[in-house]
């Protein structure tokens, strides 16, 4: 007995299709050794940067390094311009204070100033003339006193 089965429909026969799992590439890892040179390369290359960095740092440091010590010298001139004034002046003021309630006649570039001495300060000196006029003579304008 045979069986027979007729196609009774016009569509084409379908095509099945057989989903075949693909082989999937075993993803192989880097070797030990393989991570290792690779970590050392990089390792390498940031060990570079680092070093050029430092260089450029250093030539930085080195210029500041010359301005301050140039910045030094000046601020040392300076102080020593300072202490003389200062000591001059301090000298001046002494002398000065020793003779407050005194007849003094001072010297200056803009006359001569003759009267009694009766206060010296920081930088001034101050003279009660036979007038009875105060004046202030600053110390810089002190060109000689009697």
């Amino acid at each position: 007995m045979t069986l027979k089965v007729e196609d009774k429909t016009d569509c084409p026969p379908k095509k099945f299709k057989i989903k075949i799992p693909k082989k999937r590439k075993k993803r192989r890892g880097l070797s030990l050794l393989e991570r290792f040179k690779r970590l050392r390369r990089q390792v390498a290359r940031i060990s570079r940067f680092l070093q050029r960095r430092l260089n450029a740092l250093a030539e930085v440091l080195l210029g500041l390094q010359g301005v301050t010590n140039a910045l030094r010298n000046d601020v040392n001139v300076l102080q020593a311009e300072v202490s003389d004034l200062t000591e001059e002046e301090d000298a001046l003021r002494s002398q000065l204070q020793a003779r407050i309630g005194t007849i003094i006649t001072i010297n200056t570039d803009a006359g001569t100033i003759t009267g009694t001495l009766t206060a010296v300060g920081e930088d001034f000196a101050q003279i009660l003339e036979a007038s009875g006029a105060i004046v202030l003579v600053r110390f810089e304008s002190i060109n000689s006193f009697i």
